[in-house]
């Protein structure tokens, strides 16, 4: 007997597809998430409540998968309400909470923005200062020269940024693509932050905005396909709750709403969330350049 339970909340588009019918196959399952691929080759996301909503992902009322009898290669298909995943779960899409990733406005003025900023920098300073540990292992070794490699690129695609040279943007965004490891590399997880802050409807760098979707077209098979399509969603200007959550506090909120919704993010993987922060830095760096370039030209 299949398990029945109910889907909490569901993106949009999430939501549409499922309506429409759908058909695909589990291709992999983990502790809180499922993704499943269609014929397309996109993946959508099936997350317990303990996940925050996200592009393409719909929210389910299990607090694990675990035990659920899910099994990698199972057919999917979506029918009169119901998702039913192999012959062992069944999800209830009616009446779930649609959810759209809304990102918040560039702001007019941005000196909130940049105190936040310095809070951010200062928080995440204070977890840098712990004590120096020993000689690192050659696994550490390789982790380090990623980690330099990772540096070097973003810096560069910084630099070419503030130039407006988008060329070399992109070839140095295409060079951070697939960098580090695991299912969302570093360097994936940085250009998800920047494309996220790139989109930020009224912000100097609108004009940029396709520089994601471009990254993603030429970098296709070098990293993995969870997150490609999580870059491509970012390229569109959709990140996940937690993320639009830190953009909005930074450019409207706090210092104290600021550095809650920091922590919430940085909680993303073991290294994910520093990632995407770091992305989000290097993006706001660049709109803040780019605004003071206009009003010095006014």
């Amino acid at each position: 007997m299949a398990l029945a339970v109910r889907a909490l909340s569901g993106d949009v588009t999430c939501l549409a597809v499922l309506r429409g019918g759908l058909r695909g196959r589990v291709h992999s399952v983990f502790a809180r998430v499922v993704n499943v691929i269609v014929p397309d080759g996109t993946l959508l996301t099936l997350a317990s409540r303990e996940v925050d909503d996200a592009p393409d992902t719909l929210v389910v009322d299990l607090r694990t998968f675990d035990g659920s009898g899910v099994a990698i290669g199972a057919p999917v298909a979506a029918r009169d309400g119901v998702l039913a995943v192999g012959r062992r779960l069944a999800i209830r899409v009616d009446g779930a909470r649609p959810w759209v990733p809304l990102l918040p406005w560039y702001p007019a003025q941005d000196a909130s923005l940049r105190r936040n900023l310095e809070a951010l920098r200062e928080h995440l300073a204070g977890l840098d200062s712990g004590p120096v540990g020993d000689a690192p292992s050659q696994s550490s070794a390789v982790a380090i020269a990623a980690t330099a490699r990772l540096a070097l690129h973003a810096t560069a695609l910084g630099r070419a940024l503030e130039r407006a040279d988008l060329e070399t943007a992109r070839v140095q965004g295409e060079a951070l693509v697939g960098l580090g490891q695991g299912l969302t590399p570093s360097g994936d997880d940085l250009l998800l932050g920047l494309f996220a802050v790139l989109h930020l409807p009224g912000g100097p760098c609108e004009p940029f905005r396709d520089l994601g979707t471009q990254i993603v077209a030429r970098a296709m098979q070098r990293t993995h396909a969870i997150s490609l399509c999580a870059l491509r969603a970012a390229a569109e200007g959709r990140v996940r709750a937690r993320v639009v959550a830190l953009l909005s506090a930074l450019t409207t909120g706090e210092r104290e709403t600021t550095l809650a919704a920091l922590r919430a993010v940085l909680a993303i993987g073991s290294t994910s969330g520093r990632d995407i922060v770091a992305g989000i830095v290097l993006g706001f760096d660049t709109q803040l350049h780019h605004a003071w370039v206009l009003r010095s030209a006014a």
